[in-house]
């Protein structure tokens, strides 16, 4: 499967990244208003959170070649404009994070593009698909526009998947404590939709409603979609997460009782996407962690029948490789 990516930001660029390990698809075009190859080859070989590339990116004429892929680059301003169809691109990976609702994300379809994958938590995708999760949902006669949810819906499917079918779940509250990323102000305070979301990022801990969030999670667990519910709080941190979610269980259970339903999980249905650990790690300890979950043992809690969990990701290499997967999907589904 032929591959392009609209938005080469941290997202785009780590997706491209971890397409270079996948056999099933190839990056061959990448669309950015802003970016020049120069610029896209300088922001891949050095990054300020995680060093210099392994892999150096190198720039030919209108192209970045990257892991000896040389991938067209262009600069056009909305999905509709881009050539996708002249470029031979079956499936487009959405990351500007501009556009979230089908009726811009068809643009890419009429384009030329055959499926859509937007790395968000979209609010009227055609499916929301969680590797691991509900896959088998996924119908290549009908979805077109997938969504793989976010980050942070990543992280919380597997727990509620867990907690569901160990002990029941009747309600899911979920905090996550998010690094700041590129929709901030990272340094003044500035105007932005959301007032709060305005203020600098790199002084404040600033609450965020989630609602595309628990929305995205409601589509994957329709039966819990009006009982799921959650905020965030958006911290000076650059890469590392952690969401607190607090379940109602339908069965009485130990702390012993969840850590063993997870330490089985993890090497089992969820091995390679569910982590465990009981050390005592903190943000820093999870950068570059490919698993889109990992339980925190030594925080895990009981009040009756309200079980409280903390789990860590990478909100970036974890992410991209949710993308990576989800692509297979599709291109396996022909």
């Amino acid at each position: 499967m032929r591959v392009g990516i609209n938005g080469c930001g941290r997202v785009g660029r780590s997706f491209w990244r971890a397409a270079l390990e996948r056999p099933g698809f190839d990056v061959v075009a990448v669309n950015d208003t802003a970016l020049t190859p120069q610029a896209i080859a300088h922001l891949l070989n050095f990054d300020s959170v995680r060093g210099r590339a392994q892999q150096k990116a190198t720039v030919e004429s209108d192209r970045v070649v990257l892991g000896g892929q040389p991938v067209t680059v262009s600069q056009n301003p909305t999905p509709e404009e881009i050539p996708w169809g002249e470029l031979g691109v079956d499936l487009v990976v959405e990351s500007t994070g501009r556009y979230f609702r089908a009726e811009r994300l068809r643009g890419h379809l009429a384009a030329g593009a055959r499926k859509v994958l937007v790395s968000a938590a979209a609010p009227d995708p055609d499916a929301t698909i969680v590797i691991g999760v509900n896959e088998h949902d996924y119908d290549p006669t009908r979805h077109h526009i997938v969504s793989p949810a976010c980050c942070t819906g990543n992280a919380v499917a597997p727990v509620v998947a867990t907690l569901r079918a160990e002990f029941g779940v009747a309600g899911v509250f979920i905090n996550t404590i998010h690094a700041y990323d590129g929709t901030h102000s990272s340094l003044h305070d500035a105007p932005h939709r959301d007032r709060r979301m305005g203020r600098a990022a790199g002084v404040n801990i600033v609450p965020v409603k989630i609602k595309d969030t628990t929305r995205s999670l409601g589509y994957v667990f329709p039966d819990l979609a009006q009982h799921i519910e959650g905020m965030a709080m958006r911290v000076p941190a650059g890469i590392g997460c952690a969401v607190e979610v607090v379940a109602e269980l339908n069965t009485q259970a130990t702390v012993e009782q969840v850590n063993a339903a997870f330490r089985a999980a993890a090497n089992g249905q969820f091995k390679g996407r569910l982590g465990y650990t009981d050390e005592s790690l903190v943000s820093s300890d999870f950068v570059g962690a490919t698993e889109v979950s990992i339980l925190d043992a030594q925080l895990t809690t009981m009040l009756g029948r309200n079980a409280k969990l903390v789990v860590w990701h990478d909100n970036e290499i974890g992410y991209a490789r949710v993308l990576a997967d989800t692509v297979e999907l599709i291109a396996a589904a022909g």
